[in-house]
């Protein structure tokens, strides 16, 4: 039996700043490529958190039980990420897009009670912030995942949980999928993998996004072979822009040079409560606002 395996998908309504194209056409795209390819192998689709990237996009919502009624036969199994949580909290899951498609029946939620689709092979989830399962189960067992696991940091100080030891803490495992790190990685250590994807869009100008590929992984039962299949994309040349960077950047300096002369202006001409009360006449503040910022200014030394 195949196994499609697939990390963070963060599904949206909007356009991210970076995307110079209809990037929300683009993932619609993308998942109907992810869909077909799950339907045409008549494989359970295994996912690794945020699949959504904002907890209450409802727009996002209809669109997606819109596409996922032409795959009704697609079985789509996920575990809760960071963003697919209102306010980081799973206890409040019921009233967010995933929480819904949960309770619509449209998307199983992985747990600690593993779900087999043949015997054998068991699933088990962790979702963002939760406990690792005791495996119960003989077998080959498949966790799905969304935590800080990476084969390498992606900045400095970046504190994460190194792949390997992932594995070495966790040996009831023979395979594991990742999401939160938006890095696509594959490791085999003997008999047992661990593997992530990456992100399916690339949403912000950030270097890897600019040498990622999109893709997903099929997984073998009866072989324990992976391989990956690539999902159609434009080169980020064409749909990536870092012109907000520049832009923001370009803001920054612009702001520091201001607050420097303002600094200096203070300094020799005229104390801050001067300005201050200058600035109030000029530009005919309402009372109210006058009295708010005078109680601030006179608890500030």
């Amino acid at each position: 039996m195949k196994y499609i395996l697939i990390s963070d998908l963060h599904g949206r309504s909007t356009n991210p700043v970076a995307r110079l194209d209809n990037a929300v056409e683009t993932w619609f795209e993308k998942m109907n490529f992810v869909f077909t390819a799950a339907r045409t192998r008549k494989a359970p689709i295994i996912q690794a958190g945020d699949v959504s990237d904002k907890p209450r996009d409802w727009i996002f919502l209809s669109r997606f039980l819109e596409l996922k009624n032409k795959y009704k036969e697609v079985s789509f199994n996920a575990v809760y990420g960071q963003h697919d949580m209102y306010l980081y909290n799973r206890k409040l899951s019921m009233a967010t897009v995933l929480g819904i498609l949960e309770k619509s029946g449209y998307v199983t939620i992985l747990g600690k009670t593993p779900v087999s689709f043949e015997e054998g092979v068991h699933i088990y989830g962790v979702s963002w912030g939760g406990e690792i399962p005791e495996v119960t189960t003989e077998g080959t067992n498949i966790l799905s995942i969304h935590a800080p696991i990476s084969d390498a940091p992606i900045y400095p100080d970046h504190e994460f949980t190194k792949d390997y030891m992932f594995l070495k803490k966790n040996p009831d495992f023979d395979l594991v999928i990742c999401g939160d790190i938006h890095r696509s990685f594959d490791k085999d250590f003997g008999k047992r993998r661990i593997i992530n994807t990456g992100p399916l869009l690339r949403s912000t100008a950030e270097e890897y996004n600019f040498i990622h590929s999109p893709h997903f992984a099929v997984w073998d039962s009866k072989t324990g072979e992976i391989e990956y299949q690539g999902i159609p994309y434009e080169p980020a040349e064409t749909v990536i822009s870092r012109k907000h960077l520049e832009d923001q950047q370009e803001t920054e300096v612009m702001l520091a040079d201001f607050v420097e002369r303002l600094d200096s202006y203070f300094d020799s001409q005229i104390d801050f409560m001067s300005f201050f009360q200058t600035y109030i006449r000029k530009n005919k503040l309402d009372d109210r606002i006058v009295e708010i910022l005078s109680e601030v200014m006179a608890n500030v030394d």
